[in-house]
């Protein structure tokens, strides 16, 4: 008898652990259930986002095709404005060849042409808007080790090499203009160089720093009759000879001036240009562009027939034409038809 409280107490031990089990078990039940009813509801929103992206999918499918007809439809009338385009150059093209003989003309009456146009001509700062973007060569022998005295101030130097060289602009009797090259490395082809440029003419370099050659603007020409414009331009060294000591430098007018011949049926533009960049638009060497194909706008590109010498005859609706005056400022230009036409 004396084990009967060890097995009393065995058996309400065991008791109470199969209770705690079983307690442990409808919890762990009850859990298990509550996320099986959580992880149903996760299935059905999925569910729900998956039919509304479906619908999306759809949604966007008709857009698409709405998209493409569009498409489609814009290229048709693409199509048909090109035709329309093609249709007017052909008369156009048709127009100016009449035009330009002696024959009949549909552009207008050669006999509404005046035997004398007087053009009003303004300055043009950027010439490059209508693609003329070309260099001249200054001689190297303009290029000189010495520096000239009349400089009042010298800007510092930063590298050991200067040269200096003057360009002429306009025909005022002082019409030079003094520039330094500060050259970072000479080499036997293109190098870098800083440049100063005396633009305001006051004799002060210290103050002229180039910080873009490509674009230089608002330099001082000075003409005879007193007068000043602004000039643009753009210069780059094209080669150093180290055994010589020459330096070749190239720079190319921004500066033109426009015009127009207005005929009273026809107003057809004009442009003057400074090819050889000495600010003197009178040259025989300089050019003019005439809106020949008579659409409004100047093409001044290198391989482009719009340009002629200053001088040469024009072969207009009305004849043969010739610029007869300009004055080297290029504010008039006179253009008056050959008496042998």
């Amino acid at each position: 008898m004396r084990n009967g409280p060890t097995v009393v107490c065995g058996i309400v031990f065991s008791f109470l652990a199969v209770m705690i089990f079983i307690g442990c078990r409808d919890r762990k039940a009850g859990e298990f259930e509550q996320n099986q009813k959580e992880l149903q509801g996760s299935v059905e929103d999925l569910q729900d986002n998956i039919q509304k992206m479906n619908k999306k999918i759809d949604e966007l499918e008709k857009t698409e095709l709405e998209i493409q007809r569009m498409v489609e439809q814009i290229r048709k009338d693409i199509q048909k404005m090109q035709e329309s385009i093609s249709a007017f150059e052909t008369k156009k093209y048709e127009e100016i060849k009449q035009a330009a003989g002696t024959g009949d003309s549909k552009v207008g009456d050669t006999k509404t042409w005046k035997d004398e146009y007087v053009i009003t001509l303004s300055p043009v700062d950027d010439i490059r808007e209508f693609g003329v973007n070309w260099y001249k060569p200054i001689d190297a022998k303009e290029i000189s080790d010495k520096m000239p005295k009349e400089i009042k101030r010298w800007p510092r130097a930063k590298y050991k090499l200067q040269k200096s060289f003057k360009i002429t602009l306009g025909d005022a009797d002082d019409n030079e203009i003094i520039a330094l090259m500060d050259f970072k490395t000479p080499e036997e082809d293109h190098f870098p160089f800083d440049l100063y440029l005396d633009k305001d003419r006051d004799l002060n370099l210290a103050e002229d720093f180039i910080e873009n050659k490509e674009s230089i603007r608002g330099i001082k020409v000075a003409y005879k009759d007193g007068s000043t414009e602004n000039y643009s331009m753009k210069m780059h060294s094209y080669y150093y000879s180290s055994e010589s000591g020459n330096v070749g430098i190239t720079c190319g007018s921004h500066t033109g001036r426009r015009g127009v011949i207005d005929t009273g049926e026809q107003k057809i533009p004009i442009l003057i240009y400074d090819n050889n960049c000495n600010g003197i638009f009178s040259d025989a060497d300089d050019y003019i562009f005439v809106d020949w194909d008579l659409d409004g706008r100047i093409n001044g590109k290198h391989d482009d027939k719009e340009y002629r010498s200053l001088y040469s005859p024009l072969e207009l609706q009305g004849g043969k034409y010739k610029v007869a005056e300009i004055d080297p400022a290029g504010r008039r230009l006179v253009l008056k038809r050959q008496k042998n036409n």
